[in-house]
């Protein structure tokens, strides 16, 4: 049977008017002060691991904007400020009505709780009332930047203290840009050589990935592994490492451990999720601003938000024409390379994304990941999309969970706190 080769990899977790603005209120460039100094910790219910306490500062309001339906590029521009250079690009038909939108930033004092953290930015705070985005947003984040550190935007949780990576799309010696379909509080970290690190979030395939493969269902005749690969992550983070609920793994077995057809209510799941979701159409809009990374750029950024985030990432695997693809789960880092949970595989712990480093050729980045072999779905063969014997190059992203799973209200932490990001409530565990 012809399985695809995905062996091209990039990271995945937009017409336009430009306003450049000297400040809050006009061109006097003064900050206005909108609240007072204070501490945020993680309310007791749900401490976890790696989570952040931080002590803040002043919060200053620096642009406030209507952006409509046209969309609009949004320059700060206020010198010796901290957000200085930052630049919000809000495409044409990312909202269906006017929307105010407020940056800010707030200082951040001292912080404990989690070992990799080292923030090299204030805390931003981005304000849309909630709402998703039609379009993929940029935003660029200006820092000031050393050779040895590898850094990397989170969103940061005020009510927990969780961290969730954000995509990264492209940096230079002075800023990173990120992409992303809703806002919440961020602060960039860095961090230095996390490629000796062994990491593991504790997730295991054997007890928490789904037990069925990934079929071709009536909702989703081209596969589910989109649905699961999110939904497992969900399960893990939300439910059983917060609530201690059993393992998915076996959660909705039927008695019949080694049949799972029968498995209804979850392959049910993770078809809903699948079509709500609607990730293709986002990793395809992801495909056309990922000019400026590639493997060493993507393989820094799964070692920074596992280290950072103790947790499992989403990853999507694509052609070079964005039309079809494949998601999994990165779960570990060892020296053996990331590993991954496969839809494909339910209950294997051998499949792995390999990186070959290579310090002296400057072509490949130093490194590359391996190509790595799996199919769009547990029974596509050789007539899936593709003729006999092509080869297909692919994408690796890592999406911020936010954006693939919020959207179809089983919720998260990010957005829980915020009901207005989640519309739809419907699907449940």
């Amino acid at each position: 049977m012809k399985t695809l080769k995905y062996v091209k990899w990039l990271l995945i977790s937009i017409g336009i008017g430009i306003v450049v603005l000297v400040g809050c209120g006009g061109s006097s460039g003064e900050s206005s002060v909108i609240d007072n100094a204070a501490t945020l910790e993680p309310s007791e219910s749900s401490v976890i691991d790696n989570a952040v306490t931080l002590e803040l500062g002043e919060s200053s309001s620096e642009v406030t904007r209507l952006v409509g339906t046209s969309g609009l590029l949004i320059i700060v521009d206020i010198p010796g400020n901290p957000l200085d250079g930052f630049q919000l690009n809000i495409p044409s038909g990312s909202y269906n009505e006017e929307v105010n939108v407020t940056i800010s930033y707030t200082p951040i004092i001292s912080h404990s709780g989690n070992k990799y953290f080292n923030p090299s930015s204030p805390l931003i705070s981005i304000e849309n009332g909630g709402k998703y985005s039609n379009e993929l947003m940029t935003v660029k984040i200006p820092l000031e930047m050393e050779d040895e550190y590898h850094y990397m935007a989170f969103y940061y949780d005020e009510i927990t203290g969780e961290l969730e990576g954000i995509p990264e799309i492209e940096h230079d010696d002075n800023s990173i840009t990120i992409v992303t379909r809703h806002f919440s509080k961020i602060v960039v970290n860095k961090i230095q050589e996390i490629e000796a690190l062994d990491i593991d979030s504790g997730f295991e395939v054997k007890e928490d990935g789904w037990p069925f493969e990934n079929l071709r269902t009536w909702p989703s005749p081209g596969g589910i592994c989109s649905g699961m690969s999110a939904s497992t992550i969900y399960y893990y983070n939300e439910r059983k490492q917060k609530l201690n609920e059993e393992n998915l793994f076996t959660r909705y077995d039927n008695s019949t451990r080694n049949l799972t057809l029968d498995d209804e209510q979850s392959i049910k799941l993770a078809s809903v999720i699948q079509e709500r979701t609607d990730v293709s159409r986002y990793t395809s809009q992801w495909y056309t601003i990922q000019e400026n990374t590639n493997d060493y750029f993507t393989y820094y950024m799964f070692l920074h938000s596992l280290a950072l985030t103790n947790k499992p990432q989403y990853v999507g695997v694509h052609p070079d024409d964005g039309t079809v693809g494949h998601a999994m789960v990165v779960y570990k880092k060892s020296i053996a390379g990331l590993h991954v949970y496969d839809p494909n595989s339910p209950g294997d712990t051998d499949p792995k994304l390999e990186f070959i480093w290579d310090y002296g050729n400057e072509s490949i980045a130093l490194g590359e990941f391996k190509p790595f072999e799996s199919k769009l779905n547990s029974s596509s063969g050789t007539d899936v999309g593709i003729g006999a014997g092509s080869r297909i190059t692919g994408t690796l992203a890592v999406v911020a969970t936010s954006m693939a799973v919020c959207a179809v209200g089983i919720g998260i932490s990010n957005c829980t706190s915020k009901q207005s990001a989640c519309p739809i409530r419907s699907t449940t565990f």
